[in-house]
Formats: C-alpha cells, sequence, structure tokens
C-alpha cells in the first residue's frame, strides 16, 4: 500500500499538514502554495508505486466552483492542465511516484512531485472577506 502525504512549503520548509491557509485574495497579487506529494517519506522499506496519481480539487460550497477556473496547477515545474467535471477539478499528475525506502531529502526525487497551486483572479470583482474553503484530495 503506498503512503502519500502533502508537504507544504514555509518558511523555507516543507511541513506535513493536512489542512493550510493560503492566504488573503485582495486582486493585487497571486496568492501561491507550493507543495510536494511524498510517497513514503522517511520510509525505511518499500511500499508500492502510485501509477497515476490524480489530484482533485474542490470548494466547500458548491457555489463556489468557478473558482476553479482561475487556478493554474505546475507539475515539476510544468503547467498542468486539469479538467472540471462534476463540480470538481480534476488532473492526473503526469509521472508515477515510487514507493521506494528513502531518506526523506529531495535527493530522492522519484518518491515525490512538486506541485505549485496559483490562484490568480486579476480584473475580477470577488467578494471582500468571503472565506473560502478549498479541497484537495489525492486518489
Amino acid at each position: 500500500m503506498s503512503k502519500l502525504k502533502f508537504f507544504v512549503l514555509e518558511d523555507d520548509t516543507y511541513k506535513a499538514k493536512y489542512e493550510h491557509n493560503m492566504g488573503n485574495y485582495s486582486g493585487d497579487e497571486q496568492l501561491v502554495t507550493k507543495l510536494q506529494l511524498w510517497n513514503n517519506r522517511y520510509g525505511t522499506e518499500d511500499t508500492d508505486m502510485v501509477t497515476k496519481p490524480t489530484m482533485y480539487f474542490y470548494y466547500k460550497n458548491v457555489e463556489d466552483n468557478n473558482l476553479l477556473n482561475y487556478y493554474t496547477l505546475k507539475v515539476d515545474g510544468r503547467v498542468v492542465d486539469f479538467v472540471i467535471q462534476n463540480n470538481k477539478a480534476i488532473v492526473v499528475l503526469p509521472r508515477l511516484i515510487v514507493g521506494d525506502a528513502n531518506n526523506g531529502t529531495e535527493e530522492n526525487t522519484g518518491n515525490y512531485v512538486s506541485i505549485e497551486l496559483v490562484f490568480d483572479a486579476a480584473n475580477e470583482t470577488l467578494k471582500n472577506n468571503d472565506l473560502k474553503e478549498l479541497y484537495v484530495e489525492i486518489r
């Protein structure tokens, strides 16, 4: 069985997180979140590889899902297209993630993918002080 976990870049260090606040969007600049999706980080024994990791992005409230159109997703530095279907943005990551035993450092490039999630709704009028909850799932 694979052992997938998200790590979010905060203060120049990737930290394991289950929840993360992307910030407050004012329209003046983009909101950027950098993540690493690891399989078996710091694992001492091999686990299963993940051959077609698929990410799902959606908002808590269905009426907010039109905001998905303002996201750009980069995987390992390349823009990856996603499909919006059934109120979710869906992307199949472009490579497998191995489950080899590793020391958890970035030299173990096969064990993780780097992800950059960018929200940019420049020139659009959005509600001020309107809290949104974006959910990200990996399957």
